[in-house]
């Protein structure tokens, strides 16, 4: 009698099918965020070039910003400027250190809502159901987040190239910021693999993120210093010298580094259980019912964490512009940049409160993200299922959504305070004879234009819950840009008034703009009204 034996069992890593599917599901998660921010960067590329070569049209009026390079604290914050004579080196040293700071704050939010919040919230179990590895997930996670930066990549670097600068320079620069976020995602990828939940490896890549910063702009603020730049990627992104001397060898520490990190963070997954982390911070703490009285107050607790790590960030910024108060002053000595100034609507007959009043503006921006992203939290809760939690209970939607709302508004009037407080600390250290009311009443004048962005996150939540954050986020970016740009870009006046950018008050030549703070107050509340509404009256709407 013969026998035949069986063949061995081989198992497979993971199903083609399997793996793309994976990969196709992260792709549907990531892509609305990667395009509005493609977008973003492409328009402010555009308009860095455009207005530069409206400011400063012949070689005489370029050699001028010689004079705010020459500042310590301006270097300090935008880093030693290589190429100012030419379109694109000028709007790398104006626009690059902020948009890789935007760019690395997405990529670390990304990498560990995909990598941590996905797992928090038992989504990933549905995706490791299937015959597909952890590792192998993982890899394929970093590999649609380094896609999505290719992406912000390109869409950096051709309109600098289609508006006539190198293209090597553009190449250089659009890598580099792609580069430097990739680095930014896998260091958020390991934190996710390290601690749990999700916040915690956000504050962790945060800190990271925040750190290089630092000292980045420590080494930047003397040539003493500057041998500190390699120890950081920011070091390493403004070593490119895009449009000066295009360092290509310096995209290697930058590629490594992403590469090593990401490469880690897909071993110490294969190192962990699904929902668990390599290290168990304690977290038994006593109870604490403060503030769980009502719906509101439960809010407010919720906003607490967000409000301070904002606030930080935006006082820690304006204590650096503060410093610049004098420095620009002195520049608005020369007739051409008083001329600039003065066709964007600024008075200068007190240059230091017409640069604080441009600051404002500046910070605005932040305020009015800020309040987007607090309210646009509730989104989260209601997609999570953690919304029917609360609503089950005695607790009526619309007075829980307008209470949101207020709290918004306060938060963001909170840190309107703080900030207006740094500035003026930081003028007054720079020597800068200002008073605490004259750095604060600028800011001031931003609040008409944060209710009228909260009052469209609450109509945004409740008519189109998708886009909660995404549309009124996008409506401040481009509705800022708007205000800064168009003067230069020779549009109407009108147009630029389409901006609630441009209701805040140009000190000192202006007044309390009462007019605008109605018409902008009035169309948030409005706004909030119609979104609380149609909240009371729609289902609630899962991820």
């Amino acid at each position: 009698m013969t026998t035949t034996s069986a063949p061995p069992v081989r198992t497979a890593a993971a199903p083609a099918p399997a793996v793309r599917g994976a990969e196709r599901v992260t792709a549907r998660l990531v892509r609305r965020g990667t395009g509005l921010l493609a977008l973003a960067a492409a328009a402010y590329m555009v308009i860095e070039v455009a207005g530069y070569r409206s400011a400063y049209p012949d070689a005489a009026s370029r050699r001028q910003i010689a004079k705010l390079a020459g500042s310590a604290a301006v270097r300090a914050l935008q880093g030693v400027p290589e190429a100012l004579d030419a379109p694109g080196g000028y709007a790398v040293w104006d626009g690059g250190w902020l948009l890789a700071l935007i760019v690395g704050a997405w990529a670390l939010l990304l990498s560990t809502r995909l990598l941590r919040g996905e797992e928090d919230a038992g989504r990933a179990d549905l995706l490791l159901a299937r015959p597909l590895g952890a590792r192998r997930l993982v890899a394929g996670q970093l590999g649609v987040i380094a896609a999505g930066l290719l992406c912000v990549s390109v869409a950096t670097a051709l309109p600098l190239a289609v508006t006539g600068e190198p293209v090597s320079g553009s190449l250089l620069f659009g890598l580099g910021l792609g580069c430097f976020g990739a680095v930014i995602a896998a260091a958020g990828a390991v934190a996710a693999q390290v601690v749990e939940p999700r916040r915690r490896a956000v504050m962790a890549a945060a800190a990271f993120l925040l750190v290089s910063f630092a000292v980045r702009t420590y080494a930047n603020s003397s040539p003493d210093r500057a041998w500190l730049l390699p120890t950081t990627p920011f070091g390493w992104f403004d070593g490119l010298d895009p449009f000066a001397d295009d360092h290509w060898v310096g995209l290697l520490p930058l590629v490594g580094t992403a590469l090593g990190l990401g490469w880690l963070a897909v071993v110490l997954r294969g190192r962990r259980d699904a929902g668990d982390a390599l290290l168990h911070v304690p977290d038994a703490h006593p109870p604490r019912l403060h503030l769980l009285g009502s719906a509101t107050g439960f809010g407010w607790r919720a906003t607490n964490g967000a409000l301070v790590a904002w606030t930080l960030g935006v006082v820690v910024l304006s204590a650096m512009l503060g410093t610049m108060a004098t420095a620009v002053s002195d520049l608005l000595d020369d007739d051409a940049y008083r001329k600039l100034l003065e066709q964007m609507g600024v008075d200068l007959s007190a240059p230091v409160d017409a640069y604080l009043s441009l600051i404002a503006v500046a910070l605005a921006l932040g305020f009015c993200l800020f309040v987007c992203f607090r309210i646009g939290a509730v989104r989260a809760e209601e997609a999570e299922g953690r919304l029917e939690n609360l609503l089950v209970r005695p607790v009526v939607r619309r007075q829980w959504l307008g209470g949101t709302f207020l709290l918004g508004l306060v938060a963001a009037t909170l840190m309107v305070l703080a900030s207006g407080l740094a500035l003026w600390a930081g003028a007054v250290a720079a020597g800068a004879g200002v008073g605490w009311w004259e750095a604060l009443s600028p800011l001031v004048t931003t609040l008409p234009a944060v209710v009228l962005f909260g009052g469209l996150t609450v109509l945004a939540f409740g008519a189109v819950p998708r886009l909660t954050i995404a549309l009124p986020a996008s409506l401040v970016v481009v509705t800022y840009l708007l205000d800064s740009f168009a003067p230069l870009l020779g549009w109407p006046s009108w147009v630029r008034a389409l901006s609630p950018f441009h209701a805040i008050s140009r000190l000192p030549g202006d007044g309390f703009p009462t007019g605008a703070t109605l018409v902008l107050g009035g169309l948030g509340l409005a706004a909030a009204a119609a979104g609380v509404a149609l909240f009371a009256r729609r289902d609630l709407a899962g991820s």
